[in-house]
């Protein structure tokens, strides 16, 4: 596993090359469209169309509904190279 990232939850892209490209997209959109459109639309209409296709709906945690399980269970380690065994 040397040299790779561990498996963590919401942790198959990294969050910053994600952003960058979303950015460089968008400007290039915005460097795109028909000026005279550009300057004849409503703002707000013009937020929604160019932000809508890039947003990031991040998950949040909401503190006052966590909750947890958890149960005891057998595992066979002996095979296991990482465990210390006896001396």
């Amino acid at each position: 596993m040397s040299g790779q990232r561990p498996p963590y939850l919401f942790n198959e892209f990294d969050a910053r090359d994600v952003q960058q490209d979303r950015r460089e997209r968008l400007q290039r959109d915005i460097a795109a469209y028909d000026g005279a459109k550009l300057l004849n639309s409503n703002l707000d209409d013009l937020v929604s169309y160019f932000v809508e296709p890039y947003r990031v709906d991040v998950p949040t945690l909401r503190e006052d509904e966590k909750s947890g399980d958890h149960q005891e269970a057998r595992r066979d380690v002996s095979g296991d190279p990482r465990r210390m065994g006896p001396k």
